[in-house]
């Protein structure tokens, strides 16, 4: 992801801080299809939230194109077609050529790799079901075909004693959207503080962590300037607030009026959320990333309004990749120059050279466990050609995709050119790897780029380039795990 940029390129926590670059990430054997596995973080309203308007004001601040804009400069990506033309404008003045290129790469992706995991409630249990026989296949545990034929049967399982088939549930599919147009650059605004508040308590419940809590202390301002008082009831990372927000959902026991939300989790919430075209203009949402609005819309309802998106990009080590004598080499064995890998192939014979050289410990990496595990593969899967799941829901990810995808893994596990301890790892512990100067190349968020670049915590920070991610068997489908993290108000908010 891109978000662990500034970890990256800082040398105190990252020894390969500077020596690192980053590409799109590669294509499968669908031929045209990158990886690009997205989301945005994001916030909703509970439907029983107690404050729906002061909640919609509060989030009008909080995605209002200034804290859109403070949030960006400090390594997120964007959600606002508004600010990409600031921070790009900003980073084109720094002495690290790769602070803009990495944002225009950003723009590309999210505006042509953006894709989420399968839309359905029941998402992280089916991750939760799926990675560990990921895992026995990786490891070599079973066939890739034994393995695929036994997660397909527990998927169907799970999704008939879910209802998926009674109800006739179908799968929401995104078109591949258009690159949006660069927005005119100007000074940022802030919104939501037009109404007076005064004697009003919101209470949010919200995503915690150092990447996205500095954005809190903009509160301050928000409370001043409408006359509200803002309390938070929970803090917690991705998977906590996850749970937290189910319990209280299912249970009736909302308490707050503004609520953290994702583009992969939203779903879930959906018949507890309002829909938020009833507290936003088209006017508002027009400044927001067409794409993503799109994504963040079931059946018409508006569940959350985008904070900050994310999306894989191939991170790559320059130093490595620039080397003449690596170059002489991989192109004697393999007989095409070295460069960021365009294919997903390419990504396996470039991870394999790399640590046979002896010039790192691991050619690639990837997350081993969770949804980060089962995330990745679908991100793979979908430039290979394939899904989870068909448009009724039936699990298909037992086709020629994904017997390609988990052979891919796997190959690359048994040969050494991943981590061994793999199926522990998420995402801080890979992030670090990099910046330890372990790891060649690999798909990460574009949110890691300020922590990549800062050389207190990385050794690659100025070392490394982004590019877009490689493209599959499909042929034109490039991954690209994307999401965005939001706010929603809950329909119990008062």
């Amino acid at each position: 992801w891109y978000g662990w940029y500034s970890y990256f390129q800082d040398p105190a926590s990252c020894k390969v801080a500077g020596h690192f670059d980053l590409a799109r990430g590669p294509v499968g054997a669908a031929g045209d299809i990158h990886t690009g596995w997205a989301g945005a973080h994001a916030f909703s309203i509970p439907k029983a939230a107690e404050d729906k308007v002061g909640a919609a004001q509060l989030i009008k601040f909080l995605t209002s194109e200034e804290i859109a804009y403070e949030e960006a400069a400090r390594g997120s990506l964007p959600v606002r077609d508004d600010v990409w033309g600031l921070v790009i404008e900003d980073a084109a003045k720094s002495s690290v050529p790769l602070d803009k290129s990495r944002l225009e790469l950003a723009q590309l992706q999210v505006g042509t790799d953006f894709f989420t995991p399968p839309l359905f409630a029941d998402w992280i249990s089916f991750t939760n079901l799926w990675y560990p026989t990921l895992q026995s296949i990786i490891l070599g545990d079973v066939t890739v075909d034994e393995g695929l034929t036994e997660a397909v049967d527990q998927t169907r399982q799970l999704m008939d004693e879910a209802g998926y088939y009674a109800a006739g549930e179908s799968q929401q599919t995104l078109e591949k959207p258009a690159v949006a147009p660069a927005a005119p650059v100007g000074e940022a605004q802030y919104a939501g503080l037009d109404k007076d508040l005064t004697g009003q308590t919101i209470r949010m419940a919200n995503i915690g962590g150092s990447p996205y809590e500095t954005m809190y202390d903009q509160i301050k301002l928000f409370e001043e300037k409408t006359g509200a008082k803002v309390e938070t009831v929970f803090l917690g990372d991705g998977f906590q607030i996850d749970r937290y927000l189910k319990e209280n959902y299912a249970a009736g026991t909302v308490d707050f009026d503004v609520a953290w939300n994702h583009t992969s989790f939203m779903s879930q919430y959906a018949p507890f959320v309002e829909d938020l075209n009833q507290y936003f203009t088209p006017e508002e949402l027009a400044a927001f990333s067409a794409p993503i609005i799109k994504a963040a819309t079931i059946d018409g309802a508006l569940q959350l309004i985008p904070r900050h998106a994310d999306i894989s990009a191939l991170h790559y080590r320059t130093d490595l990749f620039g080397d003449a004598d690596l170059q002489a080499a991989f192109e004697a064995e393999y007989g095409y120059p070295l460069a960021p890998p365009e294919t997903i192939e390419q990504m396996q014979q470039m991870a394999e050279f790399f640590v046979a050289q002896g010039v790192v410990d691991y050619g690639t990496e990837f997350a081993g466990k969770e949804e980060a595990l089962a995330g990745r593969f679908y991100e793979l899967l979908v430039a290979n050609g394939g899904n989870y799941f068909d448009e009724n829901f039936e699990p298909v990810f037992d086709s020629d995709a994904g017997k390609m995808t988990a052979q891919w893994m796997k190959d690359l596990y048994e040969a050494g050119a991943i981590p061994s301890d793999t199926p522990n790892l998420l995402w801080p512990e890979v992030a670090q790897n990099f910046c330890d100067d372990k790891v060649a190349f690999y798909l990460e968020w574009y949110g890691w780029y300020s922590y990549f670049q800062d050389p207190a915590s990385c050794k690659v920070a100025g070392h490394f380039d982004l590019a877009r991610g490689p493209v599959g068997a499909a042929g034109d489908i490039h991954t690209g795990w994307a999401g965005a993290h939001a706010f929603s108000i809950p329909k119990a908010a008062e």
